[in-house]
């Protein structure tokens, strides 16, 4: 892939060549939810009929395939079964069976998730809706190995990565601030006592090309070092000109494994060359009718984007005794993303002398037929940011004893300053051009300046305490009460920009230090958790939980302050209720979940709605009512199951300040939530044959969503713009020859047509899922 100096633009090759609706993912969901209960039915029968209770299964001794025991931080002290929560890990091997790379694709195993649309031009990164809400707007939303990534970018790769972990409800107590549907923590790959290397290397359609390498040595007394390497390109099947190319090294080293005194020093750097896609328009939440999917809309010789990441980590562990436990992670990282943007906000006009399709009467006709034209939002528009973090968090692990009841108390400190700088760029005229809209060209050959349209810089600095007591009063009932204390200080500076330059405050000289920005902004959040756990028997748990958010107009580095508008808000605030139950069944290899829940957002911010009030008022509401059902692990010893069903039923309470609902009403009120499909599930199985053949089959299901929130009227016109469902199918095949593996893997095996992601406006794009594709990979582990 050649690319030119990001300062020119980008450079990219030439082309690549190139339903079912409600009803079907109703049946489907109904199957599977038949399904869980048969299997729990099922097997509780099974464990009735054993004489003797279940052995509680230690991670380290078995390796149950898709099935997690424990979560990685300490924070988590008790196993998933008894944990009042619910939680999905996403495995290794299931991950490794997929043969999934980016998180986005991870996370499609978790139903209940959907992807979101930026706006703006402000690229991608993983906007990640979970249940209901967005948590990719908050940097502890997202967290490694515990702990906030800052830094708003796609994490494409999963070539260091062990497992990934989703945490659903209400989790500031644990992550600090974040939104009130869960967090999403990526774990990373640490060296181990043992000698083994991998090497894989793939190819498929869409010019897939991938290798990689994982290799562990020991080479001392309990020292061992571990490389992991990648890279990576492809093409998009049914996309023309989009196309990626990454490359990957992480390399690490243990001491003291095995003791009572471990540490772990990492680095990690990836180079990322992609696109930011926006897909095709859509008018009224409708494909624009014969516009092909594979179009594309923007200019493909300067759209792309490339991101730089960078980190070093070092942990210590630490045992003073069987009771009492230190461990500490401290982090730097530095994220650099140059991208250029062109999203479909212009005027789609069907014939000449009518209104652009999904306009109001009043908007002037159009001129020609069959055009489309960029008249709005982003064209070509450019943004270099650069977020750097450097953080520490210590967690101190003591179990004590009061009378009968077993306690154990986890207490924990956050210190983390975090620094954004983004520059903005204009790199064409902002007059109006106009394509063909069924065919069109999207090879710029205008002028091409450069220009500077905005600067920032910011500043977070978090200082945070926690602590977190699980009570064992017998062997039948526990409960964990937590809180959380965070401090945040938000500083930006922002540079007023005329004709390309900056004419205020003027930028200090390269050699003299950097002057702290003028506006300051402090807050403080109080978040807390209480759960309460009853085990029937030893291999089930029955749990209730409640829970509380905060989420601060300013959680990141990475925030664009409007001062008039969102600065000097109070957080957001939101709670989770939950009730559910835990159970591992035959001899623990089994794992079974059902949890019932209601998230509610109390007070969004919104538009105040009076010309007198410019900044926004906490009066929004919403909720999110739930039902989960999961099931991982061994159905039998040769049979593997990793599946999991989300009925949501959302509700838009108030989308409007109390001033404009008393003067124009609530249009929204009652409506569904946007991007938040009511029945949503998925299911990867594999079958392993002694002869050492796996057969693996998988599904995807989503009923329809909103695009915005509920109905939207146009003119006269009230359109329900909603994105069809879908039922997605892939399989994989692979076979073991020794110490090699080949494995092939098919998605989207049916050629459905569906939208992975679109814009929270019914007027404007969404981005069509790839088509078929197939994969070969083989691996030799020695």
């Amino acid at each position: 892939m050649a690319r030119r100096n990001a300062n020119q633009g980008f450079a990219l090759p030439a082309p690549n060549h190139a339903q079912l609706r409600d009803g079907v993912a109703r049946t489907a969901a109904s199957s599977l939810l038949v399904l869980g209960i048969g299997l729990t039915a099922a097997a509780q029968a099974a464990e009735q009929e054993k004489p003797s209770q279940l052995p509680t299964v230690k991670v380290e001794d078995t390796a149950i395939p898709y099935k997690a025991e424990t979560m990685s931080s300490p924070k988590y002290t008790e196993p998933l079964r008894d944990t009042p929560q619910n939680i999905t890990v996403i495995t290794s091997d299931l991950i490794q069976s997929q043969n999934v790379q980016s998180l986005r694709d991870i996370l499609s195993n978790v139903p209940g998730i959907t992807f979101g649309g930026a706006e703006g031009g402000n690229g991608y990164g993983d906007n990640i809706i979970l249940r209901g809400y967005d948590i990719s707007n908050n940097s502890s939303d997202i967290t490694v190995d515990g702990v906030r990534d800052s830094g708003r970018f796609t994490r494409s790769d999963s070539f260091n990565l062990e497992s990934v972990e989703v945490v659903k409800g209400a989790n500031s107590v644990y992550s600090g601030a974040g939104s009130v549907s869960g967090t999403v923590n990526m774990v990373t790959k640490s060296p181990k006592n043992e000698d083994v290397t991998t090497v894989t290397a793939g190819l498929g359609t869409e010019n897939y090309q991938r290798v990689t390498l994982d290799t562990n040595k020991v080479i001392g007394d309990g020292v061992a070092v571990r490389l992991n390497l990648m890279t990576h390109a492809n093409e998009v099947a049914g996309r023309d000109y989009v196309e990626y190319e990454r490359w990957g090294i992480a390399p690490s080293i243990a001491f003291g494994l095995d003791s009572n005194t471990k540490v772990v020093l990492n680095a990690h750097f990836q180079d990322d060359q992609g696109w930011n896609d926006y897909g095709v328009p859509i008018r009224m939440g409708r494909e624009v009718p014969g516009v092909a999917r594979s179009n594309y809309y923007g200019w493909h010789n300067l759209d792309g984007e490339n991101t730089d990441s960078r980190s070093f980590s070092v942990s210590v562990d630490h045992k003073f005794s069987e009771k009492l436990s230190l461990r500490n992670l401290s982090r730097w990282s530095q994220v650099d993303g140059r991208f250029v943007n062109t999203a479909l906000q212009g005027r789609v006009c069907i014939e000449e002398g009518e209104v652009p399709l999904g306009t109001a009467p009043n908007t002037a006709v159009c001129t020609a037929s069959g055009v489309y034209q960029h008249s709005q939002g982003p064209r070509a528009v450019g943004r270099d940011s650069i977020n750097t973090t450097a953080l520490s968090q210590t967690d101190l692990t003591w179990d004590y004893a009061i009378g009968a009841t077993e306690n154990t108390l986890v207490f924990g400190n956050q210190i983390s300053t975090e620094r954004g700088d983004r520059q903005n760029f204009n790199n064409i005229p902002t007059a109006t051009v106009t394509v063909d809209l069924y065919n069109p060209n999207s090879y710029w050959d205008g002028p091409v300046e450069r220009i500077l349209s905005g600067k920032s810089n910011s500043e977070l600095d978090v200082v945070a305490f926690y602590a977190s007591n699980t009570f064992k009063f017998s062997p039948q009932w526990q409960a964990n009460v937590t809180l959380r204390y965070d401090h945040y200080t938000f500083s930006q500076e922002t540079f007023t920009v005329a004709d390309g330059k900056i004419t205020s405050p003027p930028e200090p000289e390269p050699d003299q230090p950097y002057t702290p920005p003028a506006f300051k902004f402090d807050d403080e959040l109080v978040s807390g958790r209480v759960g309460l756990v009853y085990k029937p028997q030893e291999n089930g748990s029955i749990y209730v939980s409640y829970g509380t958010s905060a989420n601060p107009a300013t959680p990141s580095a990475n925030t664009t302050c409007n001062f008039n508008s969102n600065c000097f808000i109070d957080p957001e605030e939101a709670v989770n209720y939950e009730v559910g139950t835990k159970w591992d069944l035959y001899d623990g290899k089994l794992a079974l979940t059902s949890a019932l829940f209601r998230n509610e957002k109390k007070n969004a911010r919104v538009a105040s709605g009076e010309d007198s009030v410019t900044q926004q008022v906490l009066e929004g509401r919403s909720r999110v009512d739930g039902l989960e059902l999961g099931v991982s692990g061994q159905i039998r010893e040769n049979w593997s199951i990793f599946a999991g069903y989300v009925f949501l039923d959302s509700e838009m309470l108030q989308s409007v300040s109390n001033y404009t609902a008393s003067n124009n009403g609530d249009p929204q009120k009652g409506h569904a939530l946007a991007n938040t499909p009511k029945h949503s599930g998925t299911l990867w199985t594999t079958y392993t044959f002694e002869s050492g053949l796996n057969l693996s089959y998988g599904l995807r299901f989503a009923s329809g969503a909103y695009i915005g929130n509920g109905p939207t009227t146009v003119g006269d016109v009230t359109i329900d713009p909603k994105v069809p469902s879908y039922v997605v199918h892939n399989a994989a095949i692979s076979y073991a020859i020794g110490q090699a593996t080949l494995q092939l893997n098919v998605n989207n095996i049916t050629n459905e047509e569906y939208f992975t992601t679109f814009s929270t406006n019914p007027n404007r794009w969404a981005l069509p899922a790839p088509e078929r594709t197939t994969v070969l990979t083989a691996s030799y582990t020695f």
